[in-house]
This record gives structure tokens, sequence and C-alpha cells, in this order.
């Protein structure tokens, strides 16, 4: 199992929804954002139910199984690490 990695999803389209189930063999994950550019209010990133949106930064501790959804409208993209 990974103990690290990252999820990119740049230059999106419309009406998209995207699903990545994160699982480690760490307690707790540490979840940053590196590029977060979503259309505020449209486009949102789900981390374990916490909605991220716009360009506020990313900045959570998540249980080491995790999941990270997506739902666009449009815009630039977002970059986020674990």
């Amino acid at each position: 199992m990974p103990t690290h990695g990252t999820i990119s999803y740049l230059n999106y389209g419309n009406n998209e929804n995207e699903i990545w189930v994160i699982e480690s063999n760490c307690p707790h994950v540490l979840i940053e954002s590196e590029h977060f550019d979503l259309e505020n209010g449209f486009d949102v990133v789900f981390i374990n139910g916490e909605a991220h949106t716009g360009s506020t930064e990313i900045h959570q501790i998540v249980p080491g199984n995790f999941e990270v959804e997506f739902i666009s409208d449009d815009r630039d993209g977002t970059t986020i690490l674990y």
C-alpha cells in the first residue's frame, strides 16, 4: 500500500465526476493542495465528505483510507498531495 501519492486532474471539461479511493497502511494521512483552482461554488472536490471549492488551499488530516471525489462545471484543475 502507498505511503504517499498525488492526484492531479488538470484542464478538465464540463460535467465531469471522478472518484479516487485511497488505501494506505498509515493511521492518518495529511492532505495538502499543491495547485487548487476550481470555479468557486460550481466545481467541488470532496475529501472524505468535506467540500473544497474555489482557490482555497487544502490542509486536512484524514483517516488512512479515504475517498476523493471531483465534480465539475468548468475551470483549470487541481493537484492534491497525500
